[in-house]
């Protein structure tokens, strides 16, 4: 019955957003997550939905994941939202942004000629409120890679 009378007063919200089933399937599981660590829902924003949209779209277009169009998180090859948010969760820099206190948020998803899936999320604050800036990974090590002769 909660559940219900959530989604009810949830679902206006989102589709006077975007009708984009994949980017509410989204924002539904990014809340469910923020709800696990007893943070505030997002709000799902039509400005965030059109970056993420455009550069998931700009992605598969490309068949090559990275970023540079607004956005914060982006993956490849997860064939649900629930796995895209699952390999999300597992790495520190995007969980961050998932969790973040940024009280604005929008998703996009966009599939390949190939078939393959590309994600991308954005997030932004409140006009009074500045956004985080992106963390830049730095790693600890370098790795040195090293071709071998088949003999």
């Amino acid at each position: 019955m909660f559940e219900v009378i959530l989604m009810m007063t949830i679902m206006p919200q989102i589709h006077l957003v975007t009708e984009d089933p994949m980017a509410i399937a989204m924002h539904k599981e990014a809340m469910k997550h923020r709800k696990e660590h007893n943070l505030k829902p997002q709000t799902l924003d039509k400005e965030c939905c059109q970056i993420a949209q455009k550069w998931a779209e700009h992605m598969a277009s490309q068949h090559s994941m990275y970023h540079g169009g607004g956005e914060q998180i982006v993956a490849v090859g997860y064939a649900t939202p629930e796995s895209a948010f699952g390999g999300w969760m597992g790495s520190s820099g995007h969980r961050y942004w998932v969790l973040s206190d940024t009280d604005k948020c929008g998703w996009g998803a966009a599939q390949s000629n190939t078939g393959r899936w590309y994600w991308a999320g954005a997030f932004r604050n409140s006009a009074n409120k500045p956004t985080p800036k992106p963390t830049t990974y730095v790693p600890t090590r370098r790795f040195r890679f090293q071709l071998f002769k088949r003999r």
